[in-house]
């Protein structure tokens, strides 16, 4: 018994020596008010918890455990896809060999770009839950990459990728009483305040989320640093279609449907090839950020979107003041888009815009940050203003309220009565 327990403790002190391990991340619970009239259908309130578990073991043998666990619950929700959605952001297992990494296991890669619209995004499937702040969906694969003090390189392929996650049937971000958010200038899908959705599995047409995969190729210098990354595989942004009859109600100037209860939306996985650029040229307290992208279905089945290509140039300014580092990004996004005749999760709010972001400290413990879009074609903007106080080491409180505002015609002025505020209470460790 005693040489067991004198292996075990030897074994024990080896592989303390042998292992590095660090834990970390954060745990949030939230309460978020909408200025919806509350109704039996949908909630008009989110409350829960929102959690970043981070785990990471090293070896001096270069081998790597990490994972970086999301999680998000809604007490609120009617709906139960809604009430826990987990996200795996990386759990993964590295091998290391000089400056060639491998990794096999869930992973998150969203090469650098400008913000609010980075053409470089286009590898993971999105998390649509809430359309205004969609998140990023890790996919199960292998990569390989490789870091030099110039060039970078990095590819992965992932055998089966994860699919995006739509608002639940009970979610208010599915319109009751106005319209559907139906991308098309000749088309308009009227709806009445009892109207129930439902969100089918959907259509995966050429094997959209099988063998996808992506490459990467970066290059940094002094005053200069750039990247190109090519992806085929499953579109990011979901194709939705209406399945259901409804009744006749105008053919001219347009045609003017009145939906039928319960609404059938029928998403199509689809295949596309994508190929996005972003730069940086840093500039003393200046840097300038762009980007461009071009995506497009590889099928010619017409019930899917042609060609979408999008630019982003903006510019980003930092000020030292007393109270700390002031930052100010101005950018200007365009995109186009061969044809309209999908739901939009908002994305036609960058056709042609103009975004404001700022990030303003008040001391060690406060900042204030925001951010705006200007849709200059829909006359139509996105706000959000908030703040952030330390409480403590371990404690912070942070307040986000946003605003949208459209003419009634837009997919903007849909959501007119969607502004919301939020208070967190988040705890780090």
């Amino acid at each position: 018994m005693k040489v067991i327990l004198w292996v075990l403790l030897f074994s024990f002190f080896s592989f303390q020596c042998l292992v590095q391990a660090q834990t970390g991340g954060a745990i949030q619970g939230y309460y978020k008010q909408f200025a919806l009239s509350p109704n039996d259908e949908s909630a008009n309130a989110a409350a829960g918890f929102n959690g970043d578990l981070k785990f990471d073991l090293k070896s001096k043998s270069s081998w790597r455990f990490k994972t970086d666990l999301e999680f998000q619950t809604d007490q609120f929700s009617k709906d139960a896809a809604e009430k826990f959605r987990f996200n795996p952001r990386s759990l993964y297992l590295e091998k290391k060999s000089s400056m060639v990494v491998l990794r096999a296991g869930f992973q998150t890669i969203i090469p650098e770009g400008p913000d609010f619209l980075n053409p470089a995004d286009v590898i993971h499937s999105k998390d649509w839950k809430d359309p205004t702040n969609p998140r990023s969906l890790a996919s199960a694969g292998i990569s390989l990459s490789h870091e030099g003090s110039i060039w970078q390189w990095e590819a992965f392929f992932i055998p089966v990728q994860t699919k995006p996650r739509f608002p639940g049937d009970r979610s208010p971000w599915w319109p009751r009483g106005k319209r559907i958010p139906i991308e098309s200038n000749d088309t308009e899908f009227q709806v009445p305040s009892d109207i129930k959705y439902t969100v089918t599995d959907g259509e995966d047409i050429n094997h959209s989320l099988s063998n996808n995969y992506a490459l990467r190729l970066g290059g940094k210098g002094v005053s200069f640093e750039g990247q190109l990354v090519f992806y085929e595989g499953l579109s990011q942004d979901p194709n939705v279609v209406i399945d259901s009859s409804g009744t006749l109600l105008a053919l001219t100037p347009k045609l003017i449907l009145l939906m039928n209860s319960p609404v059938i939306l029928k998403p199509l996985f689809f295949r596309h090839r994508a190929l996005a650029g972003t730069f940086v040229v840093p500039l003393e307290t200046w840097s300038i950020k762009g980007g461009a992208s071009q995506t497009k279905p590889i099928s010619d089945d017409s019930r899917l979107p042609g060609e979408v290509i999008s630019g982003v140039l903006g510019f980003e300014k930092n000020f030292e003041t007393s109270k700390g580092l002031v930052t100010l990004i101005l950018q200007h996004e365009v995109q186009r888009r061969e044809a309209k005749n999908q739901i939009s999760f908002l994305k036609s709010i960058y056709e042609n815009a103009w975004a404001l972001g700022f990030r303003i400290p008040w001391g060690e413990d406060l900042q204030f940050l925001g951010g705006f879009i200007y849709d200059t074609v829909g006359k139509s903007s996105l706000a959000r203003l908030g703040a952030s106080v330390r409480l403590s080491d371990a404690f912070s409180l942070e307040i986000d309220s946003q605003f949208l505002q459209g003419p009634e015609e837009t997919l903007l002025g849909l959501y007119d009565k969607y502004d919301s505020v939020s208070l967190g209470l988040t705890y780090h460790f």
